[in-house]
């Protein structure tokens, strides 16, 4: 683990299928699969791989997490060098953010705090506290609460 980031196990004490990857060295993530490709330690201008959450939390903590969890995958979201690995979602927490969501009291920004909170496995807790990196994890919500491809249409 890197000792220079500060990280938590612990969500509650702050207020979890996609790597998310910087863009541009901006606070701005795009969400890409996970890969089995190797890569060193993460900075601005490279891509986040799955080499590099391993090195940075350990092959056996990422190892009891993916079983745990099991058979669905784990959510990794990136803002620069911050790295977050989330649980997946269950039906209740999308049920909870959704009326998070549409409640005008609430709004989004609670709503995804909510989420990344309850699905927080460790990270750096920048995610959680300094503006930028969050709003950047924020845009993320939608792909962290998609599971599969799914259409709708009447007949």
């Amino acid at each position: 683990m890197d000792e220079n980031t500060n990280t938590t196990t612990n969500p509650a004490d702050n207020a979890g299928a996609a790597i998310a990857t910087p863009v541009d060295n901006a606070s701005t993530t795009t969400a890409t699969p996970v890969s089995n490709t190797n890569a060193t330690a993460a900075t601005p201008s490279q891509d986040v791989t799955e080499q590099t959450v391993i090195d940075k939390f350990g092959a056996n903590a990422i190892d009891q997490w993916k079983k745990q969890y099991a058979p669905r995958q784990l959510n990794v979201v990136a803002v620069e060098d911050a790295i977050a690995v989330l649980r997946p979602v269950n039906a209740k927490e999308i049920g909870d953010y959704s009326m998070m969501v549409s409640d005008s009291n609430v709004g989004l920004e609670k709503a995804t705090r909510y989420l990344i909170s309850e699905l927080w496995l460790g990270g750096d807790v920048r995610i959680l506290n300094d503006e930028e990196y969050f709003i950047s994890a924020m845009m993320q919500s939608q792909k962290i609460i998609e599971l599969k491809k799914s259409t709708f249409f009447r007949l």
